[in-house]
């Protein structure tokens, strides 16, 4: 995401910031990122299930930093334990999963992968912009 002007202080700090003021309001404890080709997809851990409007918040704002790229944020009940490991690890190891290599695809733990697969399937549907890859099929 360098190559795109993405810095992680950037997208933590979106993801952080304060949220009392919307409707909705939940922290997010924890976060992983998603690529393959123009779709990210932010995978989040909350303190409480989040209500559409506080989510989509989170999203507005996330928005701003992946211009040309087709964002979905969605919430999971954990991640894998890799991304809590960040400071330990580094930033691309720990929260990015790039599908663009095909070893990746297989590493995502089955509910994390069918999160994914669903997201990406809802950008795909809406945007109509790439073909379904193996992570997609079966999900339209």
């Amino acid at each position: 995401l360098g190559g795109d002007g993405v810095r992680q202080e950037d997208v933590e700090s979106a993801l952080w910031a304060e949220n009392r003021s919307e409707v909705g309001h939940f922290t997010v404890l924890n976060y992983m990122l998603v690529l393959r080709g123009p779709d990210v997809v932010c995978l989040l851990t909350t303190d409480r299930e989040p209500e559409a409007p506080g989510l989509d918040a989170v999203r507005r704002r996330l928005a701003t930093l992946f211009d040309g790229h087709n964002l979905s944020v969605r919430t999971v009940p954990s991640l894998p334990p890799l991304a809590s490991l960040g400071s330990y690890l580094g930033w691309k190891l720990s929260r990015l999963v790039d599908l663009d290599d095909p070893a990746m695809t297989d590493r995502l733990p089955a509910p994390i992968a069918e999160v994914v697969r669903v997201s990406l399937a809802d950008i795909e549907a809406t945007t109509g912009l790439r073909p379904a890859s193996r992570l997609t099929e079966g999900v339209r």
